[in-house]
């Protein structure tokens, strides 16, 4: 999707990954380090999930961006049918 392009906005729409255990078991395909005068300037941080709706509060949260969380079992079982 980069397209030869800048890599950073895909991995940044999904900050769910830069946990300290994904970084750690990416570590071992980095191939080195650029150097300071070789990396250029960021593009400016585009934030995907502004606006975002406010959510229920009886929601378990799992990541705030993007937003992903959980209904809690026994609101699930409440009612057969999911009212309108």
């Amino acid at each position: 999707m980069a397209a030869g392009g800048f890599l950073e906005p895909f991995w940044e729409l999904y900050p769910v990954h830069q946990r300290v255990d994904v970084l750690q078991m990416l570590e071992k395909y980095r191939i080195g380090d650029l150097e300071p005068k070789d990396v250029l300037e960021a593009q400016e941080k585009v934030n995907y999930f502004k606006g975002e709706p406010s959510r229920h509060p009886c929601l378990r949260i799992k990541s705030k961006t993007p937003f992903n969380a959980e209904t809690p079992p026994s609101l699930l079982v409440e009612k057969f049918h999911t009212p309108k």
